[in-house]
């Protein structure tokens, strides 16, 4: 699997602590460039952003703290930015936008090498889960299934309530 740099990377600080847990997004856009541009816009990022074609992209450097989650609570509680990495598919996020299977397998894999990379990665989850009240993706795509292809384990979040946001 190959993975594209996007320079300049996008907005991020030094690590505080390593990445335990995923959390997946959909651009709510068309395609990466517009994603790019949205992101540099608002100083927000994403590890990873995976084209519908599979092409992956990095865009933050590794171990590196980017906003992905904003105001979130998760399975080590708040502030979901300090201990995970953001993965972004580009989707229109409607329900209705497939993801296709070039997209998936790229994203299986990328998911197989960070487990590599991070021992401690153990979970992954999604932006819904994390933020449910502001945050509905990635629409469409069955996060369940993926977190069991690639051996890890899904948080599914506080069944609707939200603490501390």
């Amino acid at each position: 699997m190959k993975i594209h740099l996007v320079r300049p990377y996008l907005s991020h600080t030094p690590p505080e602590r390593e990445a335990r847990l995923i959390v997946l997004h959909a651009t709510a856009g068309g395609s990466l460039a517009d994603a790019l541009e949205a992101l540099r816009e608002r100083g927000f990022g994403y590890h990873y952003l995976i084209e519908k074609n599979g092409a992956c992209w990095k865009a933050v450097p590794s171990g590196a703290i980017t906003s992905h989650a904003g105001e979130s609570f998760g399975p080590e509680g708040p502030g979901v930015n300090a201990y995970s990495l953001g993965i972004s598919l580009v989707n229109l996020n409607d329900g209705a936008d497939p993801y296709p299977e070039a997209q998936l397998e790229s994203l299986i894999a990328l998911l197989s090498r960070l487990r590599g990379l991070y021992p401690g990665l153990e979970q992954l989850t999604t932006h819904a889960a994390i933020a449910p009240e502001r945050k509905n993706d990635p629409l469409g795509l069955d996060a369940e299934s993926i977190a069991t292809r690639a051996g890890l384990l899904f948080w599914p979040g506080t069944s609707g309530e939200s603490p501390g946001l």
